[in-house]
């Protein structure tokens, strides 16, 4: 067992499933010790060694497992000081190359397990070897891309190997929480490079999930039953890792589904049991009359989004393939249905909300075009009107959309309040002009800084290079939330959540301007406040029912 926290960390109540078992043993110090203390047991390894202890174990023999887990580790992490491009935390560094640190828990991997094979019965061998990790680094994949994990993740698993003599040693990839890949940009860049990882190297496996298994009070980690369930995928998995070659035919994917949001199918499945390098996904709204191909996120992506007419029916299916040939067949055909139609919507109307209990909403769709703003709410919410600027941004029908036009000039709008604590706009940047490319703001100068008297949606982060988000002209709108509610903070885009570092104040909002000097050159299609902080979950089915809403619109 390898990685952060996940890879061993345990929540209560202990249930019956975690009770000691004779033929699983922990290792700890010269020799395997028996694993007779549940609470220290009742996690991913022991479930796992468990599981396969009863499907795979020889009459005999014994499973031991090992632990190098250590929480907030990662390949940007190290025990050392001012350390370039690493982040400081107490348990040391994933990153091999660093030899200087005395916590390096790559070369603590091998050590282990050279040291169990020394101790173990003649014969013993390494069965698998499970990966649980992360989660510490995703401001690092989120900043740097896709390609600085996946490339640090591939040399560490193919080092291993080779210097345990071991090219075959199947390698169990488990998934961060489904929460904490939905709650950033981050944790979504390493879930891609976790996901693609059978496709880049061969007898490996990916584990998703389960979802619904974080922990009440932060959704970062697993609970006791979430850690029973992992490891019993993950021993079901192991046959995966060992088939994960190009010599024969993938089959099936299995248990395709699909389910209708509005005008979205959200489609998933899972992989079949041989390699598989690339999925083809097509969809049908005339019951396989006609099929339309998907573009996936990347070649491994084991689910995806299809926009749809309002209403529609939608037929789909998928099908494998590797270096080696393509599946013999697609998948059994799976499908859904939308609502029975409703009359024709007001074209002025907002899109319904089930997030909907705002304090105000204003839309550009229901304004007059070439009217001045002003965003005046009932008492007690958010009060949002002309600011220090001698100009109000205008009313603009383009292309038949209309939208709240910020000029990049003199335009801004600014919200005094005592109440509000989480603001969204809908909005894109329509041109590229130095800073005032950036569409959200927490602060300036530094990223992540949010102990700001003002917070500002609609123009840039930060004035120099350390920007945490930002667009360049699209054509796209997309949804910015930020939270701030006096004690914290974050920031929301198109569903993706971010938490801040300190308090953000309330008392103001502030839209379409960063300083005294610095607008935004923006497009906003909808204003909405609420008295309360949304929480990640919320901000992401806002992005949801909102992208559905403004169909076409949104990214």
């Amino acid at each position: 067992m390898a990685g952060q926290s996940n890879s061993w960390e345990t929540d209560y109540p202990v249930f019956d499933y975690t009770e000691p078992d004779n033929n699983v043993l922990s290792w700890t110090t010269a020799t395997g010790v028996a694993a007779v203390t549940p609470s220290k047991n009742d996690e991913i390894g022991f479930a796992f060694a468990r599981q396969y202890a009863k499907e795979h174990l020889v009459r005999g023999r014994k499973v031991i497992t090992t632990r190098n887990g250590y929480g907030e580790t990662g390949f940007s992490s190290t025990s050392l000081a001012g350390q370039a491009g690493y982040t400081t935390v107490p348990n040391g560094t994933w990153d091999r190359a660093l030899t200087a640190d005395p916590l390096n828990r790559a070369l603590e991997v091998i050590s282990t397990a050279n040291a169990v094979l020394a101790a173990a019965p003649a014969g013993s061998k390494i069965v698998a070897m499970l990966w649980s990790q992360g989660e510490q680094d995703r401001i690092k994949a989120a900043s740097d891309g896709d390609a600085w994990y996946s490339g640090k993740l591939d040399d560490f698993f193919g080092w291993v190997r080779t210097t345990l003599t071991l090219p075959e040693l199947p390698i169990i990839v488990m998934s961060q929480t489904p929460e904490t890949i939905a709650g950033s940009t981050g944790g979504q860049a390493i879930n891609r490079v976790h996901e693609a990882t059978p496709n880049r190297l061969k007898w490996t496996t990916y584990v998703y999930g389960p979802e619904g298994y974080s922990k009440t009070a932060e959704d970062i980690h697993f609970t006791t039953p979430g850690h029973g369930l992992r490891g019993k995928l993950a021993s079901a998995a192991l046959n995966k890792a060992k088939l994960n070659n190009s010599v024969i035919r993938p089959g099936q994917p299995l248990n395709l589904k699909v389910q209708i949001l509005g005008t979205v199918a959200n489609v998933r499945w899972e992989p079949p049991v041989q390699r598989v390098t690339s999925y083809t996904l097509e969809y049908s709204t005339d019951n396989g009359v006609t099929w339309v191909a998907v573009t996936l996120a990347h070649s491994m992506a084991t689910s995806a989004s299809i926009a749809i007419p309002l209403n529609a029916p939608v037929w789909v299916r998928v099908k494998s393939a590797n270096e080696y040939a393509t599946a013999s067949a697609w998948s059994p055909v799976a499908s859904a249905y939308g609502s029975v139609p409703v009359a024709t919507p007001d074209p002025t109307a907002r899109p319904a909300l089930t997030v909907n209990d705002y304090a105000h909403r204003w839309a550009a769709k229901a304004q007059t075009a070439g009217q001045k703003a002003s965003v005046t709410p009932s008492a007690g919410a958010v009060n949002l009107v002309q600011a220090t600027t001698i100009k109000q941004p205008s009313i603009v029908d383009d292309a038949g959309v209309k939208v709240l036009r910020f000029d990049g000039v003199d335009d801004d709008i600014l919200g005094t309040t005592s109440s509000v604590k989480t603001v969204t706009i809908i909005a894109k940047v329509t041109a590229a002009v130095g800073v005032n490319t950036a569409i959200v703001s927490t602060g300036p100068n530094t990223v992540r800084r949010t102990n700001e008297a003002t917070p500002r949606i609609g123009t840039q982060i930060s004035a120099g290079a350390n920007e945490l988000w930002s667009y360049t002209e699209g054509t796209k709108f997309h949804v910015l939330t930020l939270v701030a509610d006096g004690t914290s903070g974050a920031i929301s885009i198109d569903g993706g959540y971010q938490i801040l570092n300190g308090a953000v104040s309330s008392t103001q909002v502030l839209v379409g301007r960063y300083g005294t000097t610095n607008y935004g050159q923006i497009d906003v299609l909808e204003v909405i406040a609420w008295n309360r902080a949304l929480s990640s979950g919320e901000c992401a089915t806002l992005h949801t029912e909102l992208q559905a809403g403004y169909a076409g619109l949104i990214a």
